[in-house]
């Protein structure tokens, strides 16, 4: 009896010990996502993900009515802006300048014309418009 007796006290002691231990669980949470025993992601890691998540690139919208030059669509700071490239190799000239980020892009045919038509939204609602740009 003695025996049965300190049996269950061992196992009582480990089932304390293993409840103590699963008590234990780290938990985060950050807004809807939760997160436990997820070892925290150090500065250094964070900042070498960001060289490879900071890229740019660049997107044709349309060409110009002669066909000497192109639009494309490029991302500077936090929105996505137009810029007029004039030659082959050319610099890219930035001609939009909104806060939020512009759409589409297409030039008139007429080549006495010098605008182009494309598409934004105001303030991430996301019914875009559409907006002309003259360059006269």
């Amino acid at each position: 009896m003695k025996q049965i007796m300190t049996l269950l006290q061992i196992l009582a002691i480990v089932l304390l010990s293993a409840a103590s231990v699963l008590a234990q669980v780290e938990k985060k949470e950050i807004g809807n996502l939760v997160l436990e025993d997820m070892p925290d992601i150090s500065a250094a890691w964070d900042e070498t993900l960001d060289q490879y998540q900071n890229t740019r690139s660049a997107d044709v919208a349309d060409w110009t009515p002669d066909g000497e030059s192109i639009l494309i669509k490029t991302r500077f700071a936090e929105t996505t802006q137009f810029h007029l490239i004039e030659k082959p190799s050319g610099a890219r000239t930035q001609i939009t300048f909104f806060d939020e980020p512009v759409g589409g892009g297409k030039f008139c045919p007429a080549s006495n014309y010098s605008g182009f038509l494309f598409s934004k939204d105001i303030g991430g609602n996301e019914f875009f418009r559409r907006d002309l740009f003259c360059n006269k």
